[in-house]
């Protein structure tokens, strides 16, 4: 439902844009969990 009103009022390839981003941002987001580098940076 929301994929569908994201696609009709920005259009196919700006929703797309969006998806991918957010899934980069998942990703980096998990890897960065993973490591530990953010606990090691604010000791």
């Amino acid at each position: 439902m929301l994929l569908a009103v994201l696609i009709i009022t920005f259009g196919f390839f700006k929703t797309l844009f969006v998806l991918i981003f957010v899934a980069i941002g998942i990703a980096a987001g998990y890897y960065i969990q993973k490591t530990g580098i953010l606990t090691d940076v604010f000791k």
